[in-house]
């Protein structure tokens, strides 16, 4: 296993994606995944223009399995409308280099500024290196349908902005990911699914939205590995009136083959996921508790253990820099752990933040959505998206 094998590579169009973060808060619905993506998004994993293009409309069908890489499909040129595709002569450059030694990531000023403002609420932000957009979700509690299940709208933010575009304007989303074949794979509490959206035709697709035949409950926060595997949390807050079919809340792995099943069981409010840089680790925060758990990740995708890591007070999103520090979003701001445990320091935001991650031209820019307001700050260390 390559030691730093997901989310580290900014990647030109046509490059297959690496793991990506899907982030959501204790108020959002989680992610199941089911099955794989066929082809990459449109535009976006077709060769370059006036290229190959390998790529493809980003049509993707539940319950087959990805494939996306090596086969070709599509008309040549950029990225245009074609079948299964991957990534098509593109260059890429290393973010994370593993012979790095980091030394502490944050700056005198550890307050982060705000972005922009006037919203509901902010959710699962993750960053597109292929596009060099952040992508967010803005859940409207006080519109919630008859079965109490609320709304939201995607945002879009390219680099170097600070107007936030309006995505997908009506969709019931919570955390966002960005997979291996660079779709957004977006936890759509409204269907109690995780759905995968292409980034530019806006066409969705579900992936999975049972587990043994039952229903999630509201799918809330998830993350992808560089092969594809996909871990979510699955709490029950967007729920509503809806009925409960399954008789827990639980923490769930998809494989690159499109079966789903149970990481664990035993978290009263399973919450934000993350993977170390090495992809050994997952991390899946307790909002109940504030406990981090901390599961040891095999080379096929399966976990084992589960320990408490630390204890953080409202702990919610999370998001891992190149060091395999962890950031937690919680009461007071952003707190940084050291993959010891030990604590580095808290992140100021202007509001209670939800959810986290790197994005920017060189991931070094780390994203908050907090409430009403996006914010970000600059850190000393690149991180994942």
């Amino acid at each position: 296993m390559n030691k730093f094998p997901h989310g580290f590579l900014v990647c030109g169009l046509g490059c297959t994606l690496a793991l990506t973060a899907c982030s959501s808060d204790s108020d959002s619905g989680g992610g199941s995944t089911g099955g794989g993506s066929s082809g990459g998004a449109a535009g976006v994993s077709g060769g370059g223009a006036g290229g190959s293009a390998a790529g493809g409309s980003g049509g993707s069908s539940a319950g087959t399995t990805s494939s996306g890489g090596t086969s070709t499909g599509g008309s040549a040129g950029s990225g245009g409308a074609g079948g299964a595709g991957g990534s098509a002569g593109s260059t890429s450059t290393t973010i994370c280099d593993p012979n790095a030694s980091y030394g502490s990531p944050l700056p005198n000023d550890k307050t982060a500024q705000l972005v922009a403002g006037g919203y509901h609420f902010l959710e699962g932000p993750v960053w597109s290196t292929e596009l060099s957009v952040l992508f967010f979700s803005d859940i409207n509690f006080g519109a919630a349908d008859s079965n109490g299940v609320p709304p939201s709208i995607i945002y879009r933010l390219p680099a170097g902005s600070s107007s936030p575009e309006v995505f997908i304007d009506t969709i019931g989303c919570n955390g966002n990911a960005i997979d291996q074949n660079g779709f957004l794979v977006s936890c759509t509490h409204d269907t109690r699914s995780v759905s995968r959206i292409d980034p530019v035709t806006k066409q969705r697709t579900l992936i999975a939205d049972k587990f043994e035949g039952k229903a999630f409950n509201s799918p809330n926060d998830a993350i992808v590995r560089s092969d594809g595997t996909i871990y979510f949390t699955d709490p029950s807050w967007q729920l509503g009136t809806r009925p409960a079919e399954i008789g827990f809340k639980g923490v769930y792995r998809i494989d690159p083959q499109g079966n789903v099943t149970l990481v664990s069981q035993g978290l009263m409010s399973p919450n934000g996921a993350a993977l170390s840089p090495d992809e050994q680790l997952l991390y899946v925060a307790d909002d109940n508790t504030g406990n981090v758990h901390r599961f040891d990740v095999a080379s096929d995708g399966t976990t084992s253990g589960g320990s408490v890591f630390v204890n953080v007070s409202g702990a919610d999103g999370m998001a891992v820099d190149c060091a395999g520090n962890l950031y937690v979003t919680a009461q007071g701001g952003v707190r940084v752990f050291e993959p010891s445990g030990n604590e580095l320091g808290t992140i100021s935001v202007g509001e209670k933040p939800a959810n986290t991650t790197f994005g920017g031209v060189d991931h070094t820019r780390l994203f908050v959505t907090a409430q009403t307001g996006l914010y970000a700050i600059d850190l000393l260390v690149p991180g994942l998206s």
